[in-house]
């Protein structure tokens, strides 16, 4: 849409800025998981 217009290389930057936030927050929702389920698993080691 914005290509080869002025507007394109900072419309370029913000896209890849809001993809790389989108990644930050996926992967600390899978690390937080992962740390949750690592403690449950320690304080109940019975269970599996």
């Amino acid at each position: 849409m914005y290509n080869g217009g002025t507007a394109g290389p900072v419309t370029h930057l913000a896209c890849q800025e809001a993809l790389t936030r989108d990644r930050i927050k996926q992967l600390h929702d899978a690390y937080d998981w992962r740390v949750e389920k690592y403690e449950w698993t320690l304080a109940h080691p019975q269970v599996r």
